[in-house]
């Protein structure tokens, strides 16, 4: 095994770059979480975010050209994202309410997240270019897990989905799925 970080910090939620060249991590170095990102070789071990807020859960895009993480940084956890290659930071979500745990959609034109808006636990969508609020994709009773493999959340008109245990999602005709993953349009899981 190649230790990929110095040991200096508490490491935790790594992300693989698609092209497999890179990890995204948050660190706990500075009495903050912060966002790093090191080679997959344990090379060029560097901050990307280092701002006296807490940086959580960074995920690549799937173009590796930005990265989506929550952040503290508006009074509660929010979705922001960094732009790798001009270092523009953009808060996409703003609410007083915690927003948490993005992934991105196979195509990157949309994340979802989970947030615990108007008392209630769920799993929202917004595209990176939206103003404005999210919309909400599945609604969880009790406790859940991150989303698993994006590409079977409903994103869009085309896909069904796939979430941890407690989910509660309508298809498209508005009956509830129960628990259990869907299957996607063509039988395919």
């Amino acid at each position: 095994a190649l230790a990929l970080t110095d040991g200096l910090g508490d490491d935790r939620a790594p992300h693989v770059s698609p092209d497999g060249a890179r990890v995204v991590f948050q660190s706990y170095r500075a009495g903050t979480w912060d966002i790093w990102v090191a080679g997959t070789d344990g090379a060029a071990l560097t901050a990307l975010t280092d701002s006296g807020f807490d940086d959580r859960e960074p995920v690549f895009s799937p173009d590796g050209a930005r990265v989506a993480f929550s952040s503290d940084r508006n009074g509660s956890y929010d979705i922001w994202v960094l732009d790798l290659d001009t270092g523009n930071l953009e808060a996409l979500t703003e609410h007083e309410d915690s927003d948490y745990m993005p992934a991105w959609s196979p195509t990157g034109d949309a994340i979802a997240f989970v947030s615990e808006r108007e008392a209630e636990t769920a799993l929202y969508r917004i595209a990176p270019s939206q103003q404005g609020e999210p919309t909400v994709v599945a609604t969880f009773d009790g406790r859940i897990a991150a989303p698993v493999n994006l590409d079977r959340i409903p994103l869009g008109d085309a896909n069904r989905v796939g979430l941890a245990a407690g989910s509660s999602v309508d298809d498209d005709e508005g009956e509830s799925a129960g628990p259990h993953p869907w299957r996607r349009r063509g039988g395919r899981r």
